[in-house]
This record gives C-alpha cells, sequence and structure tokens, in this order.
C-alpha cells in the first residue's frame, strides 16, 4: 500500500478543448481516488469531473434491506440509487454550466457502468440526448448472474436484471458506447495454478457474477461479463483497480484501467 499521491496539477483551461468527461466512480469511490486517470485525460484535453460520492452515501443502500424487493432479488435502481443518480446530475450539470454547449461523456468504473446505464434509461429521451454523448466504462459487471442458484445469491439484489432486461445492449442509438475489459487474472481455486492469493479472489469473484469461476478476467470482473452487445469493445492488460476505494490510497505496482500507460487503449473513444 501507497499513502495518497500530492494532487497532481490541474491542466490549464485553456487547453481543455476537447468533450468534457464525467467519472462515474466504483462502489464506495470518491473523487480523491481518481486524481490520476483525471490528470491522463485533462492532459489529452478534456475537461473531467468526478460524480461527487463520499464514502458514507453508499449507506444509503442499507434502506432496502428490510424491504420484500431485498429479500425476492427483485430491487430497482430508482429505489435502491437515487443518491447515484443525484451525484451523477450534479456533476453534469457542473460541467455544463462551465463549458456551455458541450455534451458530457460518462466514463464509469465497475459498477458505476450498469448504474449509468439505468441512469440514462430513466431520463426523458429529449433530456438524455441534450446532455450526454457517450458511456464508456472500465471493468463494469454488465451482464446479470445466470438462472438459478446464482440468481439466488445475486449480489445486486436484482438490480443488475433490472437494468439488463430494460436496457439491453447499446440501448440508446443516440449515444456512443465502449466496453472495456481484461484477461489479467485467471480465477482459480487454491493450488489451480494462477496465483495462490490473486487467482482465489478472482474465482471468488466470478462465480457469482458469471456462474464460473475458473474464467479471465480483471481480478473483479470476468471478462465474458464486461462487454455490451452493439458497443465498441476493446480488451486491455490491466487490473480491475489500484487503490483502497475512499480513501485513495495505491496498490503499489498494480496496472489498473486508469494507469496512464493503459488509458492510452482506450481514451481515443472520447471526443
Amino acid at each position: 500500500l501507497q499513502p495518497p499521491p500530492p494532487p497532481p496539477r490541474r491542466a490549464a483551461a485553456a487547453s481543455l478543448t476537447k468533450e468534457p468527461v464525467l467519472i462515474c466512480p466504483a462502489q464506495f469511490g470518491t473523487e480523491a481516488d481518481y486524481a490520476e486517470l483525471v490528470a491522463a485525460l485533462e492532459a489529452r484535453g478534456h475537461p473531467v469531473g468526478v460524480a461527487p460520492l463520499v464514502f458514507t452515501d453508499w449507506l444509503q443502500i442499507l434502506k432496502s434491506i428490510p424491504t420484500p424487493e431485498y429479500w425476492r432479488a427483485d430491487l430497482s435502481p430508482d429505489q435502491a440509487l437515487p443518491f447515484y443518480y443525484k451525484a451523477i446530475e450534479a456533476g453534469a450539470a457542473a460541467l455544463r454550466n462551465e463549458y456551455p454547449g458541450r455534451k458530457v461523456q460518462l466514463l464509469a468504473h465497475s459498477i458505476g457502468g450498469w448504474i449509468s446505464r439505468a441512469y440514462l434509461g430513466q431520463l426523458p429521451a429529449e433530456e438524455r440526448s441534450a446532455t450526454f454523448s457517450a458511456l464508456a466504462t472500465l471493468g463494469t459487471p454488465h451482464a446479470p448472474p445466470p438462472e438459478g442458484f446464482f440468481r439466488t445469491i445475486d449480489q445486486t439484489r436484482g438490480l443488475l436484471r433490472f437494468v439488463e432486461e430494460r436496457y439491453p445492449g447499446a440501448f440508446h442509438p443516440e449515444l456512443r458506447y465502449l466496453t472495456v475489459g481484461s484477461r489479467a487474472q485467471r480465477g482459480a481455486l487454491p493450488g489451480g495454478g494462477a496465483g495462490l492469493v490473486g487467482g482465489a479472489l478472482a474465482y471468488a469473484s466470478y462465480l457469482p457474477l458469471g456462474g464460473e469461476g475458473g474464467v479471465e478476467g480483471d481480478g473483479i470482473t470476468p471478462l465474458r461479463c464486461a462487454h455490451l452487445d452493439g458497443a465498441e469493445q476493446r480488451e486491455v492488460d490491466a487490473y480491475h483497480i489500484a487503490f483502497v476505494p475512499g480513501s485513495g490510497t495505491r496498490l503499489l505496482g498494480c496496472r489498473w484501467y486508469g494507469s496512464p500507460d493503459v488509458v492510452g487503449e482506450w481514451a481515443d473513444f472520447l471526443r
């Protein structure tokens, strides 16, 4: 582990001539966690904001636990995630106010990707097309768990199934879509030859998401779940995350989707 780095120097406003980007964080992620990614995108000419979430915002999900929908694994994002919707709205409004006339491109990490799909889906069509131009996702588990046992232990309690059933694939034709995944880590049970710790942790994550643990992915999201039909799809050699969410603390030597040398493999999608 490495303490949070000092904030990078922000790019001069005059150099930010491209379309703005709003980063939609992973679970428990905050602005400090994405400082490295913000700096890399600003260096490419993009104004960048991060949806203003704090660690404790996620505790609001606890309100859903006593509901029948939670126990049936039938939650809806409108019910469980209004705090995240408000953060996207606030972040997009700030960028639009500072850069009038430019549409916002959503760049979503991990579960921020399917939450962004839900958010975009519930917007009126006119507002969606006037405000946003693209959705790019990094390591997002887009596919709901398979039917049967894994559906009953769905970690999202039906949220991901809700999104996939209502807004499948690259659903909105007025938006451009990019999905980015990785096969950096194969899941394996201890002794399976894929790295005792990394392989076992990946196996434990892949199994409930996709029904199989011994597959390739980024250490959290299996590659087969990371893409949307109809989206531009890219594959990079990177891990899911390189920080402890909510703290900015870095994992030494971990190459992730937002590492400077990885950003160049997908950021040309952004206009």
